[in-house]
């Protein structure tokens, strides 16, 4: 499994000489690519300081803007695409960005992304210190390198105060097998009092951290059809109830904790629900059989059983979120993100939260 980062190196491609202006210094349009003083990125005019104090400072600026905002696109990242992209753009004499291009692009999107931040300067207003040559405002030429690279991630993660880890040998095992498991989740999650009545249907997933002591606890639940706070604490409840039923993993010898996926469904028994329970049922089941045709290859025949799912139940998570994976691996990425949207939007800890910005931009 991997988590991908980005770092960024900075620095100025100087030619050995100075372009010199033919006009006078108010008239002088040229663009120079060395000045007396060259541009530098805004924040740190403090006059009690020197020139080298305030240009590293300008640099840590500039670093934590692009840092900020530039973001791995999917295709490099998918691509396992790295290296340095640079781009070129001019300061001019009231401290706006102009003329920004690409001078090395390592494809997938990178140079395009580079390039989508350094243009939103103007938009965000922000203003460089322009460069100056005798004394007056010039209008300079800026290379920027941006160093994209994939790196492994570490073998545990903190949620909270909590240490998970992403990698082990053994995996956490139900000590009564998954067969159990699978039947306690199914029949335990009841209908929350006050509820019996209605035709509340759907399901949840929960992840669920399986500590070496044996204890449990609930990390997040992902309510995909918005069934609300009361059917949430029914399926930690339900969970709950697995404590000390778990064989921890192990991580080089020894136990470690680990957090383990499991879905809950809830269904009311009421007679009067049973034709909305049906249609559910059915949607569920053209959604996962669109699943299965679209991963043989069949992929307008699974896009189209998804969609029928999602004309009977427009907002369920589930069904949005497989749908946008589809357009994502499409890379039609405008409807990919219109699915995600309401994805992000319903669940308290959204699977799509890692890609979110990259596709959604």
């Amino acid at each position: 499994m991997h988590k991908l980062f980005l770092t960024f190196l900075f620095f100025i491609f100087l030619s050995p000489a100075a372009v010199f202006a033919q006009e006078t210094p108010e008239q002088d349009t040229t663009i120079y690519v060395v000045a007396d003083k060259m541009p530098r990125f805004p924040g740190c005019e403090k006059s009690d300081t020197t020139e080298a104090v305030i240009y590293e400072c300008a640099q840590s600026n500039l670093l934590s803007f692009i840092y900020g905002n530039v973001r791995y696109p999917y295709e490099a990242r998918e691509q396992n695409i790295e290296g340095t992209a640079v781009v070129s753009f001019v300061v001019e004499k009231d401290g706006t960005i102009s003329d920004p291009r690409i001078v090395k692009d390592l494809g997938g999107g990178t140079g395009e992304e580079v390039l989508r931040v350094v243009s939103a300067m103007n938009e965000v207003f922000i203003r460089w210190r322009p460069g100056m040559q005798k004394g007056k405002p010039v209008r300079v030429r800026f290379n920027l390198p941006v160093k994209f690279k994939l790196e492994e991630a570490p073998e545990y993660l903190m949620i909270g105060r909590d240490s998970v880890y992403t990698v082990w040998d053994d995996a956490a095992v139900y000590t009564e097998g998954e067969n159990a498991l699978t039947e306690f989740t199914e029949s335990n999650p009841g209908i929350p009092t006050g509820y019996q009545d209605s035709c509340f249907v759907g399901s949840m997933d929960v992840s669920l951290l399986i500590n070496p002591d044996g204890s449990v606890k609930v990390l997040n639940v992902n309510d995909y059809n918005n069934l609300g706070y009361d059917f949430q604490f029914e399926a930690i409840r339900t969970m709950n109830m697995t404590a000390g039923k778990w064989t921890s993993a192990r991580r080089n010898g020894r136990e470690v904790p680990v957090a383990v996926d499991l879905t809950v469904r809830f269904a009311s028994e009421n007679a009067v629900c049973a034709d909305y329970i049906e249609k559910y049922n059915a949607a569920e089941k053209l959604a996962t059989e669109g699943e299965t045709a679209y991963n043989a290859g069949e992929k307008e025949t699974g896009l189209e059983k998804i969609n029928q799912a999602i004309e009977m139940f427009p907002q369920n998570a589930n069904f949005l979120y497989l749908r946008g994976q589809i357009y994502m691996a499409e890379k039609d990425f405008v409807k990919a993100c219109e699915d995600f949207t309401v994805v992000r939007n319903t669940l308290t800890v959204s699977p799509v939260e890692d890609f979110f910005g990259i596709i959604c931009r």
